[in-house]
Parts: C-alpha cells; sequence; structure tokens
C-alpha cells in the first residue's frame, strides 16, 4: 500500500531513506549528460546532502 502522506524531510525512522540512491541518480545522468525522470511516488529523505 502507498503511502502518500508528505513528510517535508522528516521521515519515519523505520522507512528507507531514498536519498543516497536519487543523489546517485542525478550524479551518473549528469556524467552521461542524460535527463533524469523520477516516476510519481512517495520518496523519504532523511536529511539534506552533506
Amino acid at each position: 500500500m502507498a503511502d502518500d502522506t508528505p513528510t517535508n524531510g522528516a521521515a519515519d525512522s523505520r522507512s528507507v531513506d531514498s536519498r543516497a540512491a536519487i543523489q546517485n541518480c542525478i550524479d551518473q545522468a549528469q556524467q552521461q549528460g542524460k535527463a533524469l525522470w523520477i516516476p510519481q511516488g512517495t520518496f523519504y529523505v532523511k536529511a539534506p546532502r552533506d
């Protein structure tokens, strides 16, 4: 079941933090000169990028 509740960066401590995976995709797209498409959904980001 999808969780459509926005978290504003304050994700449930038990949720999976998607920050690293999203940043990895962004970095790879930039290196390859490609656009990045992120599908609609709920992604938990627990902390800002270092």
